[in-house]
């Protein structure tokens, strides 16, 4: 596959989440044949690598890295790329979308001061879970494919925050010169660095859908590199899903169809089921 519209998938420890993630992608955006799909991964200790071997082998279609040097790792991935749709393991995507879409709203329509597109955002986001507040819903102007956009300049909390990996689409022209020369050791890192350089591209402007099509479900921590909140209603540890999915539970994933989030992150109850996990 010869694709320049690139999805990469940060995991760690989550081989449970990740499935869930690949599955409700595949269910909701109806051109993924239009991307190719990377999983840069990594382990602390030989089962969780079982667990990735495992979802190797029943997503075929998919590239899986396992870390050796992060940035080293993803640079040789974006090579010749055009765009690029980043993700987190703990994403679920819960209402349909075309990866075209966010790409022509990108190159068309006079979008040069568009900064980037958003998954995550819509006017359901009304509350900010890493903060605890309640957010306003930026005056959002309808734009083309269904999306709108908003000043991000303007706006407040997630709204403020351009530039993240957890579900939103990029030019890999305007981000390469600080993916290239930055320094970062781990995606925690990156979306940091990414974020504190948000205000350079005088790009005041951000796409979304309406009602958001995905959200991250933070129900456990993998990384020492923040204080990430999480967790509070609902906990499953990294163990402990490892070990149900080495026993072939997977969660169950049309609870997800047409959920409606509150905000870009929300804890939600997990289902499981257990079987074969065909796609």
């Amino acid at each position: 596959m010869n694709n320049k519209i690139i999805t990469i998938i940060f995991s760690k420890n989550r081989a449970m989440q990740l499935d869930c993630c690949l599955k409700t992608f595949y269910k909701q955006c109806q051109d993924a044949k239009r991307t190719e799909i990377f999983v840069l991964y990594t382990t602390t200790s030989g089962t969780h690598e079982k667990s990735y071997t495992i979802l190797e082998q029943e997503y075929p279609n998919i590239s899986f890295i396992q870390e050796n040097n992060f940035k080293e790792d993803l640079l040789e991935i974006i090579s010749n790329k055009t765009h690029i749709l980043f993700v987190v393991d703990d994403t679920i995507f819960i209402d349909e979308f075309y990866i075209l879409d966010l790409v022509d709203a990108l190159t068309y329509h006079h979008n040069e001061y568009v900064l980037g597109a958003s998954l995550r955002l819509g006017r359901n986001t009304t509350y900010c879970y890493p903060l605890n507040k309640y957010q306003k819903v930026p005056e959002l102007i309808n734009g083309w494919y269904g999306l709108s956009k908003y000043d991000w300049t303007k706006a407040e909390y997630d709204f403020s925050y351009p530039l993240e990996l957890s579900s939103s689409l990029y030019r890999l022209k305007d981000l390469f010169f600080i993916l290239e020369n930055g320094c970062y050791n781990n995606p925690n890192e990156l979306e940091y660095l990414l974020s504190i350089n948000s205000g350079i591209f005088k790009k005041n402007y951000l796409l979304c859908y309406e009602n958001s099509v995905a959200f991250s479900n933070p129900i456990n921590k993998v990384q020492e590199t923040n204080n990430n909140k999480f967790a509070v209603k609902y906990s499953y540890s990294a163990e402990h899903l490892l070990s149900m999915f080495l026993e072939n539970f997977r969660i169950e994933t049309t609870s997800f169809e047409d959920f409606i989030s509150h905000g870009c992150h929300e804890e939600t109850e997990l289902l499981f089921v257990k079987g074969e996990n065909k796609k």
